[in-house]
């Protein structure tokens, strides 16, 4: 079963952050700026909210400034949230969403179905579009994510015939309660 099954975190310690704590984040031009937590929340309480299926309960670090190249993100590894005050709810549904798809291998009928839409789902597949349209085109994650969390992608997928069998090959990450 192939995919089917989450991925075993490694065996690393990870740093617990507390508010007041800083962070530190490298912009594209590789600046270093430093963040202070302002709060640090749950992403299994925030799930809950959202209807959203989290395998694990990672903090959510909510930071003192915006940044002009990210919305809000999620760690490598899927370890952590970071969240800006400017920060919407779409934007932190996404990156649970993250945290749920990051758990498990995408299956080949995922990678199959992506390769097709990304062939199929064209600017004329997208009604009313709010956002960066292609953006489900960057990588199989935000293919996931896209398809639960941007209405825009999911009118798209359903103009053209894929919703419910995207809906079907990424079931088994339970990512909607």
């Amino acid at each position: 079963m192939e995919g089917k099954t989450p991925i075993s975190p490694q065996e690393q310690k990870i740093e617990t952050k507390r508010a007041g704590d800083t962070v530190t984040i490298f912009s594209p031009q590789g600046e270093k700026i430093t963040l202070t937590i302002l709060k640090v929340g749950s992403s299994a309480q925030e799930a809950a909210l959202l209807g959203i299926g989290v395998t694990k309960d990672i903090p959510i670090y909510y930071l003192d400034k915006n940044l002009l190249f990210m919305d809000a993100g999620i760690g490598h590894g899927g370890d952590h949230i970071v969240m800006f005050p400017s920060s919407t709810e779409q934007e932190l549904r996404h990156e649970l969403i993250h945290s749920v798809e990051l758990s498990y291998r995408p299956t080949q009928e995922v990678l199959d179905l992506y390769e097709r839409v990304k062939i199929i789902v064209s600017e004329n597949s997208f009604y009313d579009a709010d956002g960066e349209t292609y953006n489900f085109k960057k990588d199989i994650h935000e293919f996931i994510v896209d398809g639960y969390n941007h209405a825009w992608f999911i009118s798209a997928l359903k103009k053209e015939g894929l919703y419910d069998e995207f809906l079907k090959a990424t079931e088994y990450m339970h990512i909607v309660k």
